[in-house]
Order: C-alpha cells, then structure tokens, then sequence
C-alpha cells in the first residue's frame, strides 16, 4: 500500500464546468505535475491487474457525493497517465472517494494492489 499526499484540492465539478475548456485543460496539466511530483514513477511489474484507490479529500466545506465523486477525475487520469493505473475503468480500479472535514486542505491517494484471490481467480 502506498499513501501520497498532495496540498491540492481537486476543483469541484459545479465550478469546472463553467470553466473555458482551456482552464480546464490547465487544470488537467497541473493534476498529473502534482501526481507526478508526489508519486513518482511506479517500479517495473508494480502495477498489473486491478487496483484499490481510495482519494480523500480534506476540505473546509464539504460538496455533495456525487460532486466529491466526479471531482477526482483528473487525479485519476493523472495516475493513469503516469502509469500507476492501467485504465480508470471498473475492471481495474476500485474506487472510493471521501471528504473530511478539515481546517488544512490536502487530497491523499492511498493506492493498493487487490489481491488475486478477491478477484474471483
């Protein structure tokens, strides 16, 4: 298991749609730099088959769950891009995402391989 954190937010989806696309884009760049930054580079054979990625984020103001949900996007195309997932489908990522109440505002990655056996094999 391995446990990042980034003192970031991801942007709340409300807002990000009302964003020109080049913002958005922007936004984009700044997550896999981030992750980047925070995460390295995964080791050869490291990261095969599917994997449990819980993100919490530690916000002043909570956002409803289906906005907390859809705000991480870019953190995970960002662990895509950088080879820490294989796909950010279901077939590979096992997602949760949380918030938390917090005066200091971070996101944390905790990322972890599922073992085998809960995969049916």
């Amino acid at each position: 298991m391995k446990t990042w954190t980034i003192q970031k937010l991801p942007s709340a989806l409300n807002q990000r749609n009302k964003w020109h696309w080049a913002k958005r884009a922007r936004e984009t760049k700044d997550w896999r730099l981030l992750v980047r930054a925070a995460c390295g580079l995964p080791g050869t054979g490291e990261v095969q088959g599917k994997h449990r990625v819980t993100i919490t984020m530690y916000r002043k103001r909570l956002q409803d769950p289906d906005n907390a949900t859809a705000s991480v996007k870019p953190v995970l195309d960002a662990l895509v891009a950088w080879g820490w997932l294989v796909d950010d489908s279901n077939e590979y990522v096992d997602l949760t995402v949380k918030e938390e109440k917090a005066k200091v505002q971070r996101t944390e990655i905790h990322w972890e391989p599922v073992a085998p056996s809960r995969l049916g094999k």
